[in-house]
C-alpha cells in the first residue's frame, strides 16, 4: 500500500501533500525524487569526493532507464504534469501585467518583417527574467499586480494600461528589474544561464538564434543604462 492510501486509510489523520503528490504538487515531488536518487547514487559512486564524468552520465542513464521505477512512475505522473505546467493562453499572458512590464523595454524588437526578436520567443526571455529575480519574483509580481489592480478601480478597463505604463511605482518596478535582470547577465549564473535558456525549443522545434539572442541581450542593457541616466538626472536611482 502506498504512502496515499495508508494515510487516508488511517483513522483520524490526513495525507500530507508530498504522499499524495497531484497537479503541480505532483510534479515537483517527482522531480525531487529524482534529484535525491541522484544525490544518494552520486554519493556511493564518489571516491574522496569525486566523480568523474563518465561516472556521472551512468548515474544519469540509469534514473532515466525504461526500466527503472522512478521512469515507470514519470509515466503515470506524465498527462497530469503536461497539464499542469501548460503555458497560459496568449490572451492570459498579454493581460499579465507583470509580463506587460518586462516586455516594454523589448517590444521594438518584436516589430518588423522579420522582427529581430520573434514574439514566439518570449517564453525564453521570461524564463531570464525569472532566474534573474529569484527570490524576489513572488514580491516583484505581488507589487506590480497591486499597482495594476488599483488604477483599474480608478481607471476602468479601457484606460488601466496607459494608466499603469504611466504611474511612477511602474517606473520604479522595472528599473529595479532592468538592473536584476543586468547584474544577472553579467554575473557568472547569467553567463551560463543565458545561453543554456535561449536555446531551449519550441514544440516546432525552433529556437531563438544567436543573433536574436544577442539584440535581446542588448536591448535590455541600452534599456537599464537610459534608466540609469534618468534616474541620476533626478538624483534618486533606485536599487
Amino acid at each position: 500500500m502506498s504512502a496515499c492510501a495508508e494515510a487516508k486509510a488511517a483513522p483520524g489523520t490526513a495525507p500530507a501533500p508530498e504522499q499524495c503528490p497531484s497537479g503541480r504538487h505532483g510534479c515537483r515531488a517527482m522531480t525531487a525524487m529524482v534529484v535525491e536518487a541522484i544525490n544518494a547514487l552520486v554519493g556511493e559512486s564518489a571516491r574522496d569526493g569525486v566523480l568523474s564524468v563518465d561516472q556521472f552520465r551512468r548515474i544519469i542513464r540509469h534514473v532515466i532507464d525504461d526500466e527503472s521505477v522512478l521512469v515507470r512512475a514519470f509515466h503515470l505522473q506524465e498527462t497530469r504534469c503536461r497539464a499542469a505546467f501548460r503555458p497560459k493562453s496568449d490572451a492570459a499572458k498579454r493581460s499579465d501585467p507583470f509580463r506587460r512590464l518586462i516586455t516594454r523595454p523589448v517590444e521594438h524588437l518584436l516589430e518588423g518583417d522579420p522582427p529581430r526578436f520573434p514574439r514566439r520567443f518570449l517564453p525564453n526571455y521570461f524564463q531570464v527574467v525569472d532566474q534573474a529575480l529569484g527570490g524576489r519574483l513572488d514580491h516583484i509580481r505581488t507589487q506590480t499586480d497591486a499597482v495594476f489592480h488599483g488604477l483599474r478601480m480608478k481607471h476602468g478597463s479601457g484606460g488601466v494600461w496607459d494608466a499603469f505604463f504611466a504611474d511612477p511605482r511602474t517606473d520604479r518596478i522595472l528599473v529595479h528589474v532592468l538592473r536584476r535582470i543586468v547584474l544577472f547577465l553579467d554575473g557568472a549564473a547569467g553567463q551560463w544561464t543565458w545561453p543554456l535558456i535561449m536555446s531551449r525549443a519550441l514544440p516546432d522545434g525552433t529556437m531563438p538564434s544567436a543573433d536574436q539572442a544577442e539584440f535581446l541581450a542588448a536591448a535590455l542593457r541600452i534599456a537599464w543604462k537610459g534608466a540609469q541616466a534618468e534616474e541620476a538626472a533626478h538624483g534618486h536611482l533606485h536599487h
